[in-house]
């Protein structure tokens, strides 16, 4: 056979697949521009929804208004300015005492964290994915997992969002509780930003018997500030904020049993050596009279009715002041 007619029979050949193969080529690049074509169409959606939904978080000044807008009890001291005599409360609604970060003790703050969010200094975002995905694993599936939502998010939640959007349990308000809680710590960097934050989360949780904050709490249950409150005690309060009807005074077993908890997890999470809490555990707690008695009723009603004269119900009632016999 002639060598020169197979070989123009090979290209023949050969060049009769060209096509075919550019024509796949061909397809494949579509494909894959129509899928970077989606990508980034969703991506820039994406953006969209996050900016939509991130220009609802207020400044650090608002949210420090949004941590007192509602009151903040008038407090009445002795001459001394240290022995609290008695708060004036709101008609209707409760105590309530903001206090800075540094007057709270670390063992309380320790406790909050190693039960509500142990990663609440180093998770992404200032978000529980873990717990996110769990909650998302359970609307699949059709079964409660549980979800867990981190400090950020919980302050996103009760401080930021109003009432309507706080009880409503759509995946919408979750999207953007995470969304927010994103820009919350975007906003608020570092350690800095994330102490902000739990300085912010623990004056506003709600600890049953008309106490918002730790500093009411602490006044509550041990007549004591928050300032003065050891680690058996901080780790007894700390869970009141989940389940205020489980308080110390309500439900003294309760308390007692979810305090152990806590001191457990402190220690599993290094805050504690295992000696440490239990000692705390052994430790005897005295609790607050559950009815307060005023201290020099007189004096306290003629302070109060002098301060109204002067400032107004709305000072007295919800505006915050301290007052001792030296500054009236």
């Amino acid at each position: 056979m002639d060598v020169s007619l197979i070989l123009r029979q090979r290209r023949h050949e050969q060049s009769g697949g060209l096509p075919a193969l550019r024509f796949l080529l061909a397809g494949i690049g579509l494909a894959l521009f129509s899928v970077a074509l989606v990508a980034l169409v969703g991506m820039a959606a994406l953006l969209t929804f996050y900016s939509t939904f991130a220009r609802d978080l207020p400044s650090a000044e608002e949210i420090q208004r949004l941590s007192t807008q509602s009151f903040e009890t008038t407090r009445l001291y002795d001459r001394t300015g240290r022995e609290l005599l008695w708060e004036i409360v709101p008609p209707d609604t409760g105590l309530r005492s903001y206090v800075p970060l540094s007057e709270i003790p670390e063992s309380l703050r320790n406790a909050t964290i190693a039960s509500e969010d142990k990663t609440f200094y180093t998770n992404l975002g200032g978000v529980n994915w873990e717990g996110f995905a769990r909650a998302v694993w359970g609307e699949l599936t059709g079964q409660d997992a549980g979800g867990g939502s981190s400090i950020s998010q919980q302050l996103v939640r009760n401080v930021i969002m109003p009432f309507d959007e706080r009880v409503d349990r759509s995946q919408v308000r979750k999207i953007k509780e995470i969304v927010l809680a994103i820009e919350l710590s975007r906003q608020y960097p570092g350690i800095e930003g994330r102490n902000q934050v739990l300085e912010w989360y623990l004056n506003n949780i709600f600890y049953g018997r008309m106490a918002y904050g730790v500093e009411a709490a602490a006044q509550t249950y041990f007549d004591k500030p928050i300032s003065e409150l050891s680690l058996p005690e901080a780790a007894m309060l700390v869970p009141v904020g989940n389940s205020p009807a489980l308080n110390p005074i309500d439900a003294p077993e309760q308390a007692k049993r979810r305090q152990e908890i806590v001191l457990n997890l402190m220690a599993e999470q290094g805050y504690l050596t295992q000696e440490q809490a239990e000692a705390a555990k052994q430790t005897p707690i005295e609790l607050a009279s559950t009815a307060r008695d005023m201290k020099t009723p007189h004096w306290v009603i003629y302070v109060r009715d002098r301060l109204i004269e002067q400032f107004g119900s709305d000072q007295v009632y919800g505006g915050g002041s301290k007052s001792s016999p030296r500054s009236i």
